[in-house]
């Protein structure tokens, strides 16, 4: 059983991947510097969500204590009347270029996840229009707009991302210096 879930501890949000789960914890791969007897929230994919603590952490791996058990049959096998399981969002602001109908402009990432993004960019395009998103670091997106409020859209990837190649992204930004989204911002424009 593997599946991605959102940690959210005091540095901000970052996905692990579950290996192993019980009623009172759960074993994960993580791509952050976490720290035993660190309590993160965890958001599992149907939004159930779960306060827990760090117990043990290796290569990569980690170990959580439920703080309450969770409803193990529930989030192995929903019903009906539970949300649709979706690729966790990541709440993390930076910036990438968008290009769309021959408009290249400078954007704000709201968020990401594997398979997309929600993008704050002004009035641009439309539902089902197709773009590019070019994000520092990452290879270029095709994507496809999915939603527009005509100050921010929601972008579907052609191609999702790996898991790896999203959360080495993200490690990598969450590490830089609190002033290098300054720094990025200048050099994209």
């Amino acid at each position: 059983m593997r599946f991605t879930a959102k940690l959210t501890d005091h540095s901000g949000e970052m996905l692990c991947l579950l290996r192993d789960i019980s009623a009172e914890g759960m074993k994960a791969n993580i791509y952050s510097d976490l720290h035993v007897d660190e309590e993160a929230l965890v958001e599992f994919p149907n939004g159930q969500r779960i306060a827990s603590k760090l117990v043990w952490a290796r290569e990569g791996e980690a170990g959580f204590r439920f703080v309450q058990p969770i409803d193990l049959e529930r989030l192995l096998h929903p019903t009906k009347e539970d949300p649709p399981r979706r690729s966790p969002r990541i709440h993390f602001e930076t910036v990438a270029r968008l290009v769309c109908a021959m408009e290249s402009k400078l954007v704000r990432v709201l968020d990401i996840s594997l398979g997309g993004a929600k993008l704050e960019t002004g009035p641009v395009g439309l539902s089902g229009d197709h773009v590019t998103v070019q994000f520092d670091g990452l290879p270029t997106k095709g994507a496809w707009i999915r939603w527009t409020d005509g100050r921010r859209i929601g972008v579907q990837f052609d191609c999702p991302m790996s898991f790896d190649e999203l959360c080495t992204w993200l490690n990598a930004r969450r590490s830089r210096r609190p002033d290098a989204n300054r720094d990025e911002t200048a050099s994209a424009a």
